[in-house]
């Protein structure tokens, strides 16, 4: 913790990070950032609480985050999987998903190798590709309020504790 907090103020000093982001688990939010205030006591740190970032409150806590110059923000795994993205970043990162996905039937198809494991790897490639295409499907339906999502707040720096949560995505 205190690796990722010395980063965040010495990126901040060289300016090389304008608005650096904690992801923690929700239990040590509040431990990052009280550890924080006390390594770096004037430093600008907003820690939200599940109250800030209920639906009533989460638009007027995401314009304080793009409009003010914090040092650092954290926030928990669950919050941030709350924050939309841009439809093109989405859209973007499953595309990349599908090429990847194409490739690898494609490589599966031109093997010579037709045992039953090649074949059943196949069909699972094959039904994972549908499936992203009913994501992308599904995601491009939806109607999400994208007028703060996380590429607006500003944040340049993203840094991950207890990453192996996010080692699916």
């Amino acid at each position: 913790t205190l690796v990722m907090q010395s980063a965040i103020m010495e990126m901040r000093r060289m300016g090389i990070a304008k608005k650096p982001m904690i992801l923690a688990l929700k239990a040590t939010c509040s431990q990052i950032a009280k550890e924080f205030s006390q390594a770096y006591p004037s430093a600008r740190i907003l820690a939200p609480t599940e109250k800030d970032f209920s639906a009533k409150n989460r638009k007027k806590l995401l314009a304080k985050i793009a409009s003010n110059d914090y040092d650092c923000v954290i926030i928990s795994h669950e919050q941030y999987t709350q924050l939309p993205h841009t439809q093109e970043v989405e859209t973007q990162t499953i595309n990349e998903q599908l090429e990847q996905l194409d490739a690898a039937i494609m490589l599966m198809r031109g093997t010579e190798d037709k045992s039953q494991l090649t074949k059943r790897q196949l069909k699972g490639l094959e039904k994972r590709k549908a499936n992203l295409e009913a994501k992308m499907q599904k995601m491009l339906d939806r109607k999400v309020d994208r007028e703060f999502c996380f590429e607006n707040l500003g944040v340049d720096y993203l840094f991950v504790d207890e990453c192996q949560q996010f080692k699916g995505l």
